[in-house]
């Protein structure tokens, strides 16, 4: 065509660049973030920041707070039917967790700008939360959860093992290798004696000849120079007679270990360590809640938003969007 310039593409181009980047800079005007198309509003994280509490560490506060707010909506789970005795009780248990920590919630308070009112309303979501995690934590689950840790949690071990050192001329990976072979040699079910000869004739510990192997009983609290942590954390987690299914990795060396006999003392009952089971089993259902609720979600952050530095993690162009923030 008769005087088009080869440069009013380009020119068109950079046009709707710089209409795109306005357009950028109004949608994050009043927002470091988005949940899902939700603002977390630039004033509130500036209003909160301070020495000692950085912008992304309150950005990545109200971004779990909104995904969690959501979370519970989907679940159908009403924030405001938190009763005026659980907010209490609450408060009553931050009050004293500081205490006990040397701490004072007036103190806290006053520094932040935020009331006892304040405070004690915010605590809705979080155990609005807490109530969707204990429904879905049976009874029969914190006992199977015990059943499952009783040994760990309070029993007794007698353990073999056989060592196989990792040393010059024989690497972790080749030391793996050995081990692996070792349990072939096995099988699936080997017997007390079949591991005790296995140890005698392999073994790298160099008592092994004269034993076949034993470490004697030993609980969780134990902490003998002889006993690889590593090796006592197997027993106990197997918690029954027999093999380890894997090789366990020490420090200085690879170990096969069998379980040969095992003592509950009477002491070690359900009643016993229930509340702490179920604390347990609470707090790793609500990371794993959190976390899949953060992979669906929709987030995306401002050009400039403030984020803290992960080690290792590669960058990311500012403004992006991704599952999972």
């Amino acid at each position: 065509m008769a005087g088009h310039s080869p440069w009013a593409g380009v020119s068109c181009a950079l046009l709707a660049l710089c209409a795109g980047l306005a357009q950028a800079d109004e949608t994050w005007k009043d927002a470091y973030a988005k949940v899902d198309g939700v603002a977390i509003l630039r004033t509130a994280v500036d209003a909160e920041a301070k020495p000692g509490l950085p912008k992304s560490q309150v950005l990545q506060r109200h971004m779990t707070m909104e995904l969690m707010r959501a979370g519970l909506a989907r679940a159908g789970r009403d924030v405001n039917a938190v009763s005026a005795a659980e907010l209490d009780a609450a408060l009553k248990e931050a009050e004293e967790a500081l205490k006990s920590r040397g701490g004072n919630l007036e103190e806290i308070l006053g520094r932040s700008g935020q009331t006892r009112a304040q405070f004690r309303a915010d605590l809705r979501l979080p155990l609005a939360f807490r109530g969707l995690i204990r429904s879905q934590l049976s009874e029969a689950k914190v006992k199977a959860e015990f059943e499952d840790k009783k040994v760990l949690l309070g029993g007794e071990v007698r353990i073999s093992h056989v060592m196989v050192a990792i040393k010059t001329g024989r690497s972790r990976a080749q030391a793996q290798a050995q081990a692996q072979g070792y349990l072939k040699q096995l099988g699936a079910e080997p017997s007390l004696e079949d591991f005790a000869k296995l140890a005698s004739e392999h073994s790298d510990s160099p008592m092994a000849s004269l034993t076949g192997g034993d470490l004697d009983w030993a609980h969780a609290k134990d902490r003998r120079p002889d006993l690889p942590s590593a090796v006592l954390r197997a027993g106990l987690t197997r918690g029954k007679v027999g093999l380890v299914p894997d090789p366990v990795n020490g420090a200085r060396a690879v170990h096969l270990v069998f379980v040969s006999e095992v003592r509950l003392p009477a002491a070690v009952t359900f009643e016993r360590y229930r509340e702490q089971l179920r604390a347990a089993l609470e707090a790793r259902e609500a990371q794993r809640t959190m976390a899949t609720w953060r992979e669906r979600a929709r987030i995306e952050y401002a050009p400039d938003a403030p984020r803290a530095k992960r080690r290792g993690a590669p960058g990311r162009a500012p403004g992006s969007l991704r599952r999972g923030g």
